[in-house]
């Protein structure tokens, strides 16, 4: 298999990840694939998706939006949840700025899901968080609000970030203070 990470996508590319994030999550964090969309056509670079050369699906996909300490603040106490975050709330890297990273989903489709798409993933997220810094956009600190097991595993071994509490909805949130400790487990990661 062959794979090649793809920021060009179509409509029906988030059909196939919502499916993906369906297999992956309990009903409650589902999203629909015209939100996505929407969330996509905001902003076009909070999305890293790997693709399958041979079939021509996303075969996984993680998301990754910067939001105002406001919307962090509600998610680190658990009164909303990633699917409830609507495209007024999903800040644009059209300036420099200053302000919060969210991880709402990595989702890796069952039968793809082995260390070398992760690690093509984290890749890219780090090269993303190089090149933002670069055009002067900061993340002071990042969230992600955690539904399974598998993601409290990658905030905590991988991404160096701290467990802060469980939420009502069941799950478990996690912060890592700017993003200096996780660009360089980023980088630890990537060299293995």
């Amino acid at each position: 298999m062959r794979f090649i990470l793809d920021d060009n996508l179509k409509f029906e590319d988030y059909v196939h990840m919502i499916e993906t994030e369906k297999a992956c999550f309990d009903p409650m964090y589902w999203s629909s694939p015209e939100h996505e969309w929407e969330h996509y056509c905001h902003n076009r670079e909070t999305f890293i998706c790997v693709r399958d050369l041979e079939t021509g699906n996303i075969v996984a996909h993680a998301c990754m939006i910067p939001i105002s300490d406001e919307l962090s603040q509600q998610i680190i106490n658990g009164s909303v949840i990633d699917s409830q975050i609507s495209v007024d709330d999903i800040l644009k890297y059209d300036q420099p700025c200053a302000c919060k990273l969210h991880i709402s989903v990595i989702a890796i489709s069952d039968e793809y899901r082995d260390k070398s798409i992760l690690l093509l993933i984290f890749k890219a997220f780090r090269k993303k968080v190089v090149e933002l810094a670069k055009r002067g956009i900061i993340f002071t600190g990042v969230s992600a609000d955690c539904v399974t097991q598998a993601g409290a595993m990658l905030c905590e071994k991988l991404l160096n970030m701290k467990f802060i509490k469980h939420t009502p909805h069941g799950s478990k949130i996690y912060w890592g203070d700017g993003l200096f400790n996780i660009h360089v487990a980023l980088k630890e990661a990537v060299a293995k």
